[in-house]
């Protein structure tokens, strides 16, 4: 179970982690009825706190750099 939290009321939610699919999915507040982003946990660390963070679109790392494709001299 992670603990989730709405961004607009702050009401917290315990959710099942097998719920959230690998890319993380969006959630409505049942209270207030806002969305939000929920990001599953393995994509944010060991967090134990409110998944609040990851709500805001602040627990996703940014994705890594592509490596530049090799240069190939031309014949002359």
């Amino acid at each position: 179970m992670i603990d989730v939290a709405c961004p607009s009321c702050k009401a917290s939610y315990q959710l099942d982690e097998r719920r959230v699919p690998a890319q993380g999915m969006q959630m409505r507040c049942p209270k207030c009825g806002a969305s939000f982003r929920v990001d599953h946990p393995q994509n944010q660390g060991a967090a134990k706190e409110p998944v609040l963070g990851a709500a805001l679109g602040l627990g996703r790392p940014p994705a890594p750099a592509r490596p530049a494709p090799p240069v190939r001299e031309r014949p002359a």
